[in-house]
C-alpha cells in the first residue's frame, strides 16, 4: 500500500507542478516508468476528470482510453453520495483513499485520488486506482497465510474479497 501511495503522490506533483497540463501521453509515460522501478505490473487505472466529472483522459501503463471512457460522465457510474465526496475531493489538497470499487475493467479496486490545480484554478481530479489483488497477493503467498481464510469488510458494511465488492454495483 506504501508503493501505491508513493506513485499516486508522485502523479500528483507531476500534474500539478510540470509547467503545463501533461498530455495523456506524457502522464502515462510517467505512470509507467514509475510502476517499472518499482517492479510493479499493469493492475492500474488511472483517469484525468474534470469539474463537471467528465473523463479527460483514462489510460493503464500500456492502453490509453482502454474501457472509452473519455468523454464519459462519472456520474453515470457513481451514486449520488460518491459524486458528492468527489466534489469534496475538489475543495482540499491531499490524498483521499476511497472505498474499494467494481470497476469497469472487471476487477475491485482502490481509488486514492487528488485535485488537480493549475495557477490556482481547480481543473478536476485524478483517479489512479490500484487493483486491490495486487496489493494483497504478497499476504497470500506468505506460508503462514496457508491456515487463514481472508474476508474484507467496508465501512459500509459490504464484502469484498480480491476479485469483487458485493454492494450491488
Amino acid at each position: 500500500m506504501r508503493e501505491f501511495a508513493a506513485i499516486v503522490s508522485g502523479m500528483r506533483s507531476f500534474m500539478n507542478l510540470s509547467e503545463t497540463l501533461p498530455t495523456d501521453v506524457q502522464f502515462q509515460q510517467f505512470v509507467r516508468n514509475q510502476m517499472s522501478d518499482l517492479g510493479q505490473k499493469d493492475s492500474i487505472v488511472v483517469s484525468f476528470i474534470d469539474t463537471a466529472h467528465t473523463f479527460v483522459y483514462s489510460f493503464t501503463p500500456n492502453k490509453l482510453n482502454p474501457h472509452k471512457l473519455v468523454g464519459r460522465s462519472v456520474q453515470t457510474l457513481r451514486n449520488r453520495e460518491e459524486i458528492k465526496r468527489l466534489n469534496n475531493l475538489m475543495i482540499v489538497d491531499g490524498l483521499i483513499l476511497f472505498k474499494p470499487i467494481n470497476l469497469v475493467e472487471g476487477w475491485v479496486g482502490l481509488p486514492m485520488n487528488f485535485r488537480v490545480v493549475r495557477d490556482d484554478v481547480v481543473l478536476g481530479y485524478v483517479a489512479p486506482i490500484i487493483n486491490f489483488r495486487t496489493i494483497m497477493q504478497p499476504v497470500y503467498e506468505d506460508e503462514l497465510a496457508d491456515g487463514y481464510a481472508f474476508r474484507f469488510e467496508s465501512a459500509e458494511g459490504f464484502d469484498f474479497d480480491r476479485e469483487a465488492i458485493f454492494d450491488g454495483s
